[in-house]
């Protein structure tokens, strides 16, 4: 027959086991999820019902106060106190797994061959859980019950603990504790100062005037009163000094008044210039997190703001990183999400989750060597994502394409051929301008997709499906015949101007020539407003 201790060591081991199941892990993690990630819309929901039952309670607080509350209204107070006691037993219960550091101690104990003390583990794990017990926002949410016990009214002085805790679900609030949190040193050093004046200037001021007739210093407690009103420059008028000494200590106290809260402004303002950056930057990743085959840009210079704009114009899902902040800012304000971040970087690339959402990756920064580099990250993080990159210099085409680039465009070059071409032939370039610039007539390319209704049928069914558009050329792989004028790509083919009995497959590009307007609504019938990939 086991002792005592041997049998609850016993029950206490089979209680840790059972803990290590499957669904009792699961549900764990789902309230660490409910409670504790703010990127969880279950939290978000969760939140929002705390904070309106919190604000119900409140006023139900503030109308008893002249008048009999009804008794759904009592009830309904019970319900959250309930609910607060809940909350508050499921974060203790979340806060760590405590039954790994008794089986832990059971197999180490098991491993050195010594006898297991089952005491010194619980120890351990009430260390833990105290932890959280002895923690401010742990000891708000205790706090924020007791209003509720109504013999002792004494207890309604802990209702403004029902009102901190509204800092707990309120993201807004929360940033204001951090910024806060990260000033403590600068606080703490502003509160020293604050309280030598209010202590001097009320040991002053109580000794000047509390013998006098006319003064309404009494007390020291009126002194300290007196102290904090003039500091903090309210000046309520209740208390004034009425001794030549008194007013002199009121002077100084006046100027110390200012110089306190210009350092205390100093020290608001700073902390939150510093915090908005990560703000605005958590904002853009949370964004980041519900966007599916975007496009990633990586340089917002002269040519990024044309491919971005062209892309929002596409209604096309994009992402643009820079190192300069003063483009950052700029693209900010055209609606657009980037990021001041450097994309040659690994960790940046991962955190933007190229391998999930991004379907193609535009290397425009202005150096060469940064689209090399970003180009062989992007490869080697995701081989199978599409790279178009830009090249200033000739000598860089071949580097680039050796990195991974898909496509590599010359925009001097481009510049070059243009302006020659409107020196010979003016009326076909100033067609081109026009359709590149989105004035008149557009150009497009449209992908056949496997559902396409033009998939495995003749370049002849274009005429029915879209007649206002011109087909100029289709791009095909390499292993198709050749149909009429065939110019060949890099692993690919452009036929030009196909006859009409040409079969169209899933995966081929049609270069499409017509209206904006009407480019956009057939893209959306045969691909759903995503750009060929």
């Amino acid at each position: 027959m086991p002792t005592l201790p041997d049998r609850a060591t016993r029950w206490m081991l089979a209680l840790c086991r059972l803990a290590e199941t499957p669904r009792y892990q699961h549900l764990k993690g789902w309230l660490r999820v409910l409670l504790h990630d703010d990127h969880s819309r279950h939290k978000q929901t969760f939140d929002s019902a705390m904070i309106v039952l919190i604000m119900v309670t409140i006023g139900c607080f503030l109308y008893e106060v002249h008048h009999r509350l009804p008794v759904w209204a009592l009830w309904l107070e019970r319900v959250a106190v309930g609910i607060f006691a809940l909350e508050y037993l499921l974060r203790l219960w979340v806060h760590d797994d405590s039954h790994r550091l008794i089986l832990r101690d059971y197999q180490n104990a098991a491993a050195s061959d010594q006898r297991f003390r089952l005491l010194p583990s619980i120890a351990r794990v009430a260390r833990s859980k105290w932890d959280y017990v002895a923690s401010p926002l742990a000891i708000i949410d205790l706090l924020a019950i007791l209003p509720s016990y109504r013999p002792l009214r004494m207890l309604r002085i802990f209702l403004l603990f029902r009102v901190i805790k509204l800092f707990r679900y309120t993201q807004s609030l929360k940033q204001l504790t951090q910024v806060l949190s990260e000033k403590r040193f600068e606080i703490y050093t502003l509160g020293l100062f604050v309280g030598f004046m209010v202590f001097a200037s009320a040991t002053g001021i109580y000794l000047m005037e509390a013998n006098d007739s006319r003064s309404e210093i009494n007390s020291f407690f009126d002194a300290v009163y007196w102290a904090v009103i003039t500091l903090s420059t309210v000046g309520y008028g209740d208390i004034t000094p009425q001794t030549t000494e008194g007013r002199f200590i009121t002077l100084i106290l006046i100027v110390s008044g200012i110089a306190v809260l210009s350092f205390s402004t100093s020290i608001i303002v700073s902390a939150f210039s510093e915090r908005l950056v990560v703000m605005r930057e958590r904002r853009v990743h949370l964004e980041v997190e519900k966007l599916h085959d975007m496009v990633l840009i990586c340089g917002y210079g002269r040519v990024g703001e044309v491919v971005a704009s062209r892309l929002q114009a596409d209604r096309q899902p994009l992402l643009i990183l820079d190192h300069h902040q003063s483009r950052v800012d700029l693209a900010q304000r055209r609606g657009l999400l980037a990021l001041h971040a450097d994309a040659s970087r690994n960790e940046v690339l991962e955190e933007a989750d190229i391998h999930r959402r991004a379907h193609t990756v535009v290397c425009i920064t202005d150096s060469d060597v940064s689209n090399v580099f970003i180009a062989l990250t992007v490869r080697q993080l995701n081989p199978a994502i599409r790279i178009i990159a830009r090249a200033s210099h000739t000598d860089s085409i071949d580097k680039l394409y050796r990195a991974g680039a898909d496509s590599v465009v010359t925009a001097n070059e481009m510049v070059g051929l243009l302006a020659a071409q409107l020196v010979n032939h003016p009326l076909s370039a100033n067609l081109l301008i026009h359709a590149l610039g989105g004035q008149g007539p557009g150009m497009e390319a449209v992908r056949v997709g496997e559902n396409s209704p033009l998939a495995h049928r003749p370049v002849a069914a274009l005429a029915d499906l879209a007649p206002q558009l011109l087909l100029f050329g289709v791009v095909t792989d390499d292993r198709r015949e050749a149909a009429g004028i065939c110019l060949p790509l890099r692993g690919r083919r452009f036929h030009f101007h196909p006859p009409s009995t040409f079969a169209l497959r899933p995966g081929d590009q049609l270069m499409l020539m017509g209206e904006g307007g009407q480019l956009l609504a057939f893209r959306k019938r045969v691909q759903g407003y995503r750009l060929t990939r």
